[in-house]
């Protein structure tokens, strides 16, 4: 019986398809497009279970920020930075990404604060400036929910 064709990809898209897989894969080599895999349960009953503890120490946040340099991990430009966190009230390296202070007009941190359709690009900024520190899984755990899409991929955020 012949198969088909149907649900087969082009080698073009296929290609495509790694290599943005590649691109957006945490420290331990997780990619951000299978992160669904690893979720066989409800993040939110994860939490319940108290598998999972959060790091609650401001100092994390204030280490992170020394050892950075000026440089916005979003825009690029060089100046007065802060602490965005991905997760509200976590204090751990997967959670922190460095971005432009609200003290500037343009500021990416004003801009992505409270802007859930910014969020992949500052995930694609944390992928880009601090991979050894990124856990996509950690962060879906801390975060008790899915993340609304499927790829970082620019053209489809």
């Amino acid at each position: 019986m012949k198969r088909s064709n149907i649900n087969r990809l082009s080698p073009q898209l296929v290609k495509r398809r790694n290599e943005a897989k590649a691109n957006w894969a945490d420290s331990q080599w997780i990619y951000f497009s299978e992160i669904g895999l690893w979720l066989r349960g409800r993040c939110a009953d994860w939490k319940q279970l108290g598998t999972v503890r959060q790091v609650d120490d401001v100092e994390v946040a204030s280490f992170y920020h020394r050892i950075h340099d000026a440089t916005c991990w979003m825009c690029g430009k060089k100046r007065r930075l802060e602490v965005h966190h991905l997760v509200p009230r976590s204090d751990e390296p997967t959670n922190l990404v460095m971005l432009c202070g609200h003290t500037y007009d343009d500021s990416c941190h004003r801009k992505v604060q409270d802007a859930p359709q910014w969020l992949p690009a500052v995930l694609r900024a944390k992928c880009t400036h601090d991979r050894m520190n990124l856990s996509w899984l950690r962060l879906t755990i801390l975060r008790g929910k899915g993340w609304g899409f499927d790829s970082l991929d620019e053209e489809n955020a």
